[in-house]
């Protein structure tokens, strides 16, 4: 049987501050791992990301962000407004406008099982088939 490692302390604040700059492994290094200067930090971040614990660590990080958010939104109804929002978009005359809203309701939809779909009153054509794929 396999112990499963654990991170050590800089390792689990590098992981805290990498998701919460968005992703920069250097500006992470820097604050972690208390580096001087940016050749250290960017050395120190990409040997971090490279090693399969970091990164299990900070897709779990990212996956349970995503989950309290989309919980947050489920349970004030923020999701079905901006579903709303969104399919209200798609008659604007700017075909830009239009593109960016049948993006961004099927990133939603990412977040919906298909009863919640349906629950939402979100079952449409936009969220099976892109039109600008099809």
């Amino acid at each position: 049987m396999t112990k499963k490692r654990k991170p050590t302390l800089k390792q689990s604040k590098f992981v805290d501050e990498y998701v919460a700059n968005g992703g920069n492994a250097t500006k992470a290094a820097m604050v972690s791992y208390d580096a001087k200067n940016k050749i250290d930090a960017g050395n120190i971040g990409t040997q971090n990301m490279a090693k399969p614990l970091i990164q299990d660590l900070v897709d779990s990080k990212i996956k349970e962000l995503k989950d309290g958010m989309l919980d947050t939104m489920k349970d004030t109804g923020l999701m079905k407004l901006a579903m709303q929002t969104a399919e209200l978009d798609l008659m604007d005359e700017d075909p830009r406008v239009r593109a960016e809203a049948r993006k961004y309701i099927l990133k939603l939809a990412e977040f919906l099982t298909e009863s919640e779909r349906k629950r939402n009153g979100t079952t449409n054509n936009y969220l099976s088939v892109p039109k600008w794929k099809g």
